[in-house]
């Protein structure tokens, strides 16, 4: 094992780059940037699938061993290595992938959501008579077409001022 492997371990191991630098008689900014060349490398695609193939390659030795093992002895237990070593090589090969994510996708926290015909018909009309947004929503909560809470005082003269200032600037305009 390199220098930098054992900073690398030392450092995965819990030590603080301070820590490890006095171990290894170096200033902390050679810790640091010897951390960032290893980060570095790591997020490098062909050394990702080198060190997986690696990974590959072990397990594929230790499930070989244990299979003729299981075979031989009837034994569960070396039967349970090899299926957990066939599931390890699947995943690591993209054909077995996490069931968490899976999970996570299908009960995402907000669903998107897609406005109905009627409801871009209503936009549209909005539009064309100079509904403004706020003026909407103010309207649908006093004709009680949300679970809002009813109108306050205040937004019953606010929704008074903008539909009058809306029919002021367009007299010729449905209401």
């Amino acid at each position: 094992m390199g220098e930098r492997d054992e900073i690398v371990q030392a450092l995965a191991e819990g030590l603080s780059t301070k820590q490890v630098a006095q171990r290894f008689d170096l200033p902390v900014k050679d810790v640091r940037e010897l951390l960032r060349e290893a980060t570095k490398e790591m997020a490098d695609g062909a050394a990702l699938r080198e060190e997986w193939f690696l990974e590959d390659q072990r397990l594929k030795a230790l499930e070989l061993l244990f299979y003729a093992k299981a075979m031989r002895d009837q034994n569960p237990a070396d039967a349970m290595i090899v299926v957990k070593t066939s599931e390890r090589r699947a995943t690591l090969a993209g054909a077995n992938a996490p069931q968490s994510h899976a999970i996570h996708v299908m009960n995402q926290a907000t669903p998107v959501h897609h406005k109905t015909s009627t409801e871009r018909i209503r936009d549209a009309l909005d539009n064309v008579m100079g509904i403004t947004p706020r003026e909407r929503k103010l309207q649908d909560r006093q004709d009680h077409l949300t679970d809002e809470p009813p109108l306050t005082d205040e937004e019953v003269a606010e929704l008074t001022q903008l539909t009058s200032g809306r029919e002021a600037k367009n007299p010729g305009r449905l209401p």
